[in-house]
């Protein structure tokens, strides 16, 4: 019933939510397309989501590039174990101030100098010197 609902609606929001209830993600990334901004990012998230629901990793990962969101594409980075989309995506949220998505891609990629480096940039010093502390000590212990 919703296939047929799907091929005669002519309401843009009422087709979107069909297409993403009958997993039609090809036609959910085409009606998001066509979408005007700002109003296009609720229909990219959506779009993203579906597809991540249904394990579709490499589907949603445009969704969510087009939405800007920063959190989204650095679980879904993990979740694929794709190391340099973790970094690409902790320089873009650092560019946009989203500083704990940055030292999380910072801390997960292994670059845990540069997650101090980040610390300090953004005035948070004394968590800084406990991590490096801490990071001195394990290295000191593996001689």
């Amino acid at each position: 019933m919703k296939q047929l609902a799907l091929e005669i609606s002519t309401d843009a929001d009422h087709w979107s939510d069909l297409a993403l209830s009958l997993d039609a993600l090809d036609i959910g990334l085409s009606i998001a397309e066509q979408t005007p901004a700002p109003s296009n990012e609720i229909r990219w998230r959506a779009v993203g989501d579906r597809g991540l629901s249904n394990w579709k990793f490499a589907t949603a990962q445009r969704p969510y590039e087009h939405a800007g969101d920063f959190g989204a594409l650095f679980l879904l980075g993990i979740a694929m174990c794709d190391t340099s989309a973790v970094k690409v995506v902790g320089r873009l949220a650092q560019g946009k101030g989203l500083n704990n998505i940055a030292f999380a891609a910072r801390w997960q990629t292994g670059d845990a100098w540069s997650a101090v480096d980040l610390l300090v940039d953004t005035e948070h010093v004394s968590e800084a010197g406990l991590l490096r502390g801490r990071m001195c000590r394990l290295a000191w212990a593996r001689r």
